[in-house]
């Protein structure tokens, strides 16, 4: 294995110098910020969707919306368009924001913005590239009322969104009230060496991480994710259950190999894979089918091969996800109830600004575990590249050796991203407190505890989860 010398920063996108600056208050930088017309909305087409925001990808003219997909907030309702999204009171608090006047996007660009600053100090030694490096997102458009009304129409006329829908997706589409949008960035055309991609392969693979903290039952730490896949399955919400165990991405080599054949023999809505417009893996499992070509099989093969090799290489991303959750408490139901019971007390008394400093800053760390629980990392990869391309790689993009199929040696690059870190409204605690009841409830603890994983122990140890009850604590003191 061996990564390229980086000698060169990449030139700012267009797209970056346009924007209004990441985590600006959005409603300032009005007079800044581009702006998605009805002609411009022609461009856009459907790509995908996740269970808050709906992403179109442009194929049009203009040189700062190429390269990125514009990202918006989905409506809250799938009948009808209630409104425009409103700041939960917790949420102003915790985030520094005008509870009468922040927008979704001024939040969650807030939210980002502390999501990735980290000090180099508390995250993995090995890591190569700041945090902030593995950013999508790019800055913030204004989106005008009829370009949004014609996204719309197109999703619905979508074949991706019927099928998306069909797949388990919940019909929602764009809020027609939500007049800001994000732009994230689609590293396939923005970085020199995929956007130079001869015909060697660049597809793009998207693994959900999920929590790695679990929690203690029975003296015994057991993992959320094999809860919820024994719930989902009594209530018939799926078929089968995942052999995945998302703390494996944090193991040993053997550890890694089980998580990436788990995922590729049950990728559910954890392992997504496509190669320019073509699914290659998605919820439906492998969609390479017989009569499709022999280089959509080899290309599969092939990074089937490798996705061991590049979890391994990316550990200080997963390393970095994992601090960010055990900051936030574990996953026990009390835990949830704790943080619950607090929004609950504070938001009938309007007496937030009573909270203590390191409530608040607990209550920060919890929000920020709850998105690092639900984002994506995202890995661009183009599969066969030269010494030249090799030597003109810049961070974070990385060179990484492996042997193809055929026993021959080869190096890709690849660039990780993390994706859809987004704000987690306190607003939805109490959803998260029955979830977390539900879930701890269908745990078998022989099952699903950490025998057979030893090198689970070690990085707790080391790295121990954080005791957020007795961080919020602090605020009964004060009464």
């Amino acid at each position: 294995m061996r990564r390229a010398r980086f000698n060169r920063r990449p030139s700012p996108h267009p797209i970056a110098r346009a924007v209004a600056p990441r985590g600006a208050d959005v409603h300032i930088m009005s007079r800044d910020r581009p702006v998605v017309t009805a002609d411009d909305a022609a461009h856009y087409a459907y790509a995908r969707e996740g269970n808050a925001h709906a992403l179109y990808r442009y194929e049009g003219p203009r040189a700062d919306l190429r390269g990125a997909y514009l990202r918006l907030l989905k409506r809250a309702s799938t009948r009808e368009d209630t409104g425009a999204w409103r700041c939960h009171p917790i949420d102003a608090l915790v985030w520094n924001l005008d509870e009468t006047t922040a927008t979704w996007a001024a939040a969650d660009a807030r939210v980002r913005d502390a999501f990735f600053a980290i000090e180099r100090d508390d995250r993995d030694a090995s890591t190569s590239c700041a945090p902030s490096s593995w950013r999508d997102d790019l800055g913030v458009v204004r989106v005008e009322r009829d370009a949004l009304c014609a996204l719309v129409d197109a999703t619905m006329a979508a074949d991706a969104f019927e099928t998306a829908r069909r797949g388990g997706r919940d019909g929602r589409t764009a809020s027609a009230r939500e007049t800001v949008g994000q732009l994230s960035e689609n590293a396939a055309e923005t970085s020199e060496v995929f956007r130079r991609d001869e015909g060697d392969g660049t597809c793009v693979v998207e693994i959900k991480p999920k929590s790695f903290v679990g929690m203690m039952i029975e003296g015994r730490r057991t993992w959320r994710f094999r809860g919820h896949q024994r719930l989902k399955t009594r209530r018939g919400e799926r078929a089968e259950t995942s052999a995945y165990w998302p703390i494996d991405l944090l193991g040993d080599d053997d550890a890694v190999e089980r998580a990436c054949e788990a995922l590729m023999r049950c990728p559910q809505n954890n392992l997504r894979i496509t190669r320019g417009g073509k699914t290659l893996v998605d919820d439906a499992g492998a969609r390479v089918d017989d009569d499709d070509d022999d280089d959509a099989r080899e290309t599969l093969a092939t990074v089937s091969r490798l996705l061991p090799r590049i979890v391994r290489d990316a550990r200080d991303v997963f390393a970095f996800l994992f601090d960010r959750q055990r900051r936030g408490g574990d996953d026990d139901p009390a835990t949830f109830r704790a943080v619950q019971e607090l929004v609950r007390a504070r938001t009938a008394r309007r007496t937030n600004a009573s909270l203590a400093p390191d409530v608040v800053d607990a209550l920060r760390d919890f929000s920020l575990a709850q998105t690092a629980k639900d984002c994506g990392v995202l890995f661009t990869v183009r599969l066969r590249i030269t010494d030249d391309d090799v030597r003109a790689l810049a961070p974070p993009t990385r060179a990484l050796s492996y042997t193809d199929t055929n026993g021959r040696a080869r190096v890709c690059a690849y660039r990780p991203q993390i994706i859809d870190a987004s704000l987690k409204s306190f607003a939805k605690t109490e959803s998260w407190t029955r979830l977390a009841e539900d879930i701890a409830a269908a745990v078998d603890v022989d099952a699903d505890g950490d025998r057979g994983r030893e090198f689970s122990r070690e990085m707790f140890e080391t790295r121990p989860v954080v005791d957020l009850i007795r961080r919020l604590a602090n605020d009964r003191a004060m009464e």
